[in-house]
């Protein structure tokens, strides 16, 4: 193990055997560089110095420095990171490594005899610190030495401190420190200091918080010493978030228990046989549920589905779905706003013990045409806006139906043959402005339902005819005066 270890030093370092010069040296310094001093000295010197300016910052030093040559060399590089070794007439410098000149003796000894020796002498030399600048799994990884290696100095962890702190010069708090692949870590206090002890050598760093951008680096430690950090913050960027209130809806209306549907934004929810259900949106809301699926009715807080009172524009509507509960009532591509009232019910709506569902159907596009069709598996639906007057009047037309004989047909049964089960229902809405204040609106609603079904059982022979039709027809107008409040 020895030998191979002599043969790493004959690789990386010249094992020679310096002396330092004795004479004196008298130097007077005004507001100079290091780099400076030190072409001042090799100039005023039989020694050549070897150094790389840019391990120096720009502080320059004043005073006055006198004695022998190395003793002042000592003194100029005091507080810096740089070591020194003379060789005859030239001056290495390094940066924070030591150039060695001998081995301890009794190193390359085998015998027991030459061990003893070494332990009775109690002579240690410092293991050597190799590194390399290759990145780490193509990271870019800075590279940072920490402190200076002293000789005969056998400590083996040292202590770096520092301060981490953001760009804007805040101290960033509770940041963890890490040790890429050791169990060694630290956190960083309320006013960003910190310290941690590191195994003499290389160590990885990593640094960890929630909103400060990720860094490592690669320490390589020789003595104890200071690290600071200025890290960035990162945030996660979000879209723009607008909010849209109706500022004047608290003071003309002072409303409690009411719930608005923007049936607009219904058209992300699941669809159900292709059918948009703006009744079943509102079973998501708090206090109100529905007896099942199928269920044709709406229970508010308690109460019972005849409890509910469902106005169309004003007008009522005793059936809001068709198939007992499967497909709603309200074309969901005419109407406009929802409002549900389950509780504080005003006195205009005759009161109702349980809720009050005002449904308006939504004033077509005065400017251009415009549509909107859906086929699904069963239904189809259509609507249209059509302008009348362009910027005054407008007319919406919706339609829907269901082509759903053909599931009874596909399912074989000859009594099934001659069943029906079908619905349509039609609506349409006339708006007119005759100003700003005055506003004329007619609208008509139509629905139809067709069940019969045809069922033989042949135990008892018997044949049994079930027909249910249902039609309902309303139509109703509105003029409405609005008024300006100064």
């Amino acid at each position: 193990m020895r030998i191979l270890i002599l043969l790493l030093f004959l690789i990386f370092f010249h094992i020679t055997f310096a002396q330092s010069d004795n004479s004196r040296v008298s130097i007077e310094v005004k507001s100079k560089t290091i780099p400076e001093i030190l072409i001042a000295l090799e100039k005023n010197s039989d020694y050549k110095i070897f150094f790389n300016e840019d391990w120096f910052d720009f502080t320059k030093l004043n005073g006055h420095y006198s004695g022998n040559f190395e003793k002042v060399l000592s003194d100029i590089l005091k507080g810096t990171n740089i070591n020194y070794f003379f060789k005859d007439d030239r001056i290495i410098l390094t940066r924070g490594s030591l150039i060695y000149n001998r081995l301890p003796k009794g190193f390359l000894a085998l015998g027991n005899e030459d061990n003893q020796i070494a332990k009775e002498e109690n002579i240690k030399i410092p293991d050597p610190i190799f590194y390399s600048n290759n990145n780490l799994e193509n990271e870019v990884i800075e590279t940072i030495l920490i402190g200076k290696e002293n000789p005969g100095d056998n400590q083996n962890t040292y202590k770096i401190s520092g301060r981490v702190m953001s760009a804007k010069g805040e101290p960033i708090s509770g940041l963890n420190i890490l040790v890429s692949k050791k169990n060694i870590g630290t956190v960083t206090d309320l006013h960003g200091y910190y310290q941690i002890a590191l195994p003499k050598g290389v160590n990885i760093i990593e640094t960890q918080a929630l909103g400060v951008d990720k860094v490592k680096k690669r320490l390589v430690v020789y003595n104890e010493g200071k690290l600071n950090f200025e890290l960035k913050q990162s945030f996660e960027e979000l879209n723009e978030v607008l909010v849209n209130a109706n500022a004047r809806d608290n003071i003309r209306n002072a409303l409690t228990g009411v719930e608005k549907i923007n049936v607009a934004e219904i058209k992300t929810i699941p669809l159900v046989l292709g059918e948009r259900d703006i009744l079943k949106v509102a079973t998501t809301l708090p206090g109100i549920s529905t007896a099942g699926e199928g269920a044709s009715g709406y229970n508010v807080r308690g109460g019972k589905t005849d409890q509910n009172l469902i106005l169309l524009d004003g007008a009522v509507i005793y059936n809001p779905s068709h198939f007992f509960g499967i497909f709603s009532g309200l074309n969901p591509f005419t109407t406009g706003n929802v409002n549900i009232y389950k509780g504080s019910i005003p006195a205009e709506y005759g009161g109702r013990l349980s809720s009050v569902f005002d449904i308006t159907t939504k004033n077509a596009n005065k400017e251009k045409f415009a549509g909107e069709v859906s086929i699904g598996p069963v239904t189809g639906n259509l609507t249209l806006e059509i302008p009348i007057i362009q910027g005054k009047s407008s007319l919406i037309v919706g339609g829907r139906g269901t082509y759903s004989d053909w599931i009874l047909n596909l399912t074989g049964e000859d009594f099934l043959q001659n069943s029906q089960a079908s619905f349509y229902d039609g609506v349409a809405k006339y708006n007119h402005n005759f100003d700003n204040n005055d506003e004329l609106n007619v609208t008509g609603y139509y629905s139809n339902d067709i069940f019969s079904v045809t069922s033989g059982l042949l135990i008892f022979y018997f044949h049994l005819y079930n027909d249910l039709n249902y039609r309902f027809l309303c139509l109703f107008f509105s003029w409405n005066l609005l008024y300006k409040c100064s």
